[in-house]
């Protein structure tokens, strides 16, 4: 998504990505190092709430830089690890769950092992769902100032690059 699609529009800001458009190594100089310091710092605020109980989640979770020139873009989330594992359940934890039935496939059984060893299998569960973590909303809110602070000195840098003396 571009800064015009979000609703910021002004000559000089058009002025800028044209004149980016045309010297890529600018952008790629500044905005590079910009994004790849926005990721780690976005990352850093919401690596500590993951929850951890067998460590899938934490594995899974990652950021990462791609693009060249005016298409670089990050991604922070699960997916962007280095890791085969999936931790598919973030979604629910992080927008929560509502109170669902669980059934076994086919006619099949859901079995659980306790904490004792003892074993359960039912045809289904009642789950009581559970709220929202919000994990990514919470890590981007606290480090939405640090983020646009680095953005906006590799924006003035490249503007001081374009400059015409």
């Amino acid at each position: 998504m571009s800064v015009l699609s979000q609703g910021i529009a002004s000559p000089d800001l058009e002025r800028q990505l044209d004149l980016l458009k045309h010297y890529p190594e600018i952008a790629e100089a500044h905005f590079r190092p910009a994004m790849d310091q926005a990721a780690t710092i976005l990352e850093g605020a919401i690596r500590p709430n993951i929850p951890v109980l067998s460590g899938t989640a934490l594995a899974a979770f990652g950021a990462k830089v791609s693009g060249k020139g005016l298409t670089i873009a990050a991604k922070v989330g699960w997916g962007t690890a280095r890791s085969d594992r999936d931790a598919w359940y973030m979604n629910v934890v992080e927008y929560g769950a509502k109170p669902h039935e669980i059934n076994a496939r086919k006619g099949g059984r859901l079995i659980f092992t306790g904490l004792d060893g003892t074993v359960v299998s039912v045809p289904k569960v009642d789950h009581p769902g559970f709220p929202a973590r919000q994990l990514m909303k919470r890590g981007l809110e606290t480090s939405k100032a640090g983020i646009d602070a680095v953005m906006a000195a590799a924006n003035e840098a490249a503007v001081r690059d374009l400059a015409v003396p």
